[in-house]
């Protein structure tokens, strides 16, 4: 870049008449030059006859040119940054994120900030870059910048996600209508269990059973819901636990077993 100036000016002189013009003579391999627009901004080519420049500039103005192949940088890189493919929250501070980013001259490094104050060195541009959340759980954002070939620098953005690294807490033991039925269904209840690490209860993993902490009759998971029903047999006894599982992926303790339902034909 280089810029012609003509600091003649003065209350009595228009700027015609206070003009200047100016001869340039370029190596032979300067054809021409890109020169951004006083009025409008924009850049114009300026083609160079034997590799001259001649110009005239009127009082108190200048010209800036570049002798840039594609002339000057007049965008900034646009980019995003994603936590985790975009999830909602995570049960671990070590998280990856995924970058796009793009310009015309080429995105060639990148930064990240866990608060917008304090930045990691610029490195390599790349797609992909594991990172450290920020400490404790709570909601935690990510910034990124970009930076393209030339050293033009991209706007911030950003991305948040919830470290939640607390498990939660036990449900409620799962009951049922008694010691006996005679159905042939049975309906397993429990009291909801709580998320301390703020991510939220994602729900429930349930567990049914011939004998206390066997799942010999049902396992998996039912959603965030606070019941289970099941279809029975007679002549079996079915005992029922639960655990829940927050929206960061980790599972809380068992619940206790239930007491253990009967089913009969006649149950008396």
């Amino acid at each position: 870049y280089f810029m012609l100036s003509n600091l003649y000016h003065g209350a009595s002189l228009s700027a015609t008449t206070a003009s200047l013009s100016f001869t340039l003579t370029f190596n032979s391999n300067v054809n021409g030059l890109w020169r951004l627009n006083r009025e409008t901004g924009a850049q114009e080519w300026v083609a160079l006859t034997n590799h001259v420049l001649n110009t005239t500039l009127p009082g108190g103005t200048g010209d800036l040119y570049t002798y840039a192949a594609n002339g000057f940088d007049l965008s900034a890189p646009q980019g995003s940054v994603f936590i985790n493919s975009d999830a909602a929250a995570t049960n671990s501070a070590s998280v990856t994120l995924t970058l796009s980013a793009t310009d015309d001259r080429g995105v060639t490094r990148m930064r990240f900030s866990n608060d917008n104050l304090t930045w990691s060195d610029w490195e390599a541009y790349n797609t992909r870059k594991q990172w450290s959340l920020a400490f404790g759980n709570g909601i935690k954002k990510v910034y990124a910048q970009y930076q393209d070939a030339v050293g033009t620098i991209s706007a911030i953005c950003s991305d948040t996600i919830i470290l939640d690294t607390s498990p939660p807490d036990v449900p409620g033991t799962p009951t049922d209508i008694g010691a006996y039925t005679d159905s042939t269904t049975v309906v397993f209840a429990w009291g909801a269990a709580t998320d301390t690490g703020g991510s939220g209860i994602r729900g429930y993993v349930c567990e049914v059973g011939s004998l206390p902490g066997q799942d010999d009759v049902f396992s998996g998971d039912v959603g965030n819901t606070l019941t289970k029903t099941i279809q029975v047999f007679y002549d079996n006894r079915y005992f029922c636990r639960v655990r829940a599982v927050d929206n960061a992926g980790s599972a809380g303790s068992w619940s206790q077993n239930s007491n253990g339902i009967s089913v009969v034909q006649n149950s008396g």
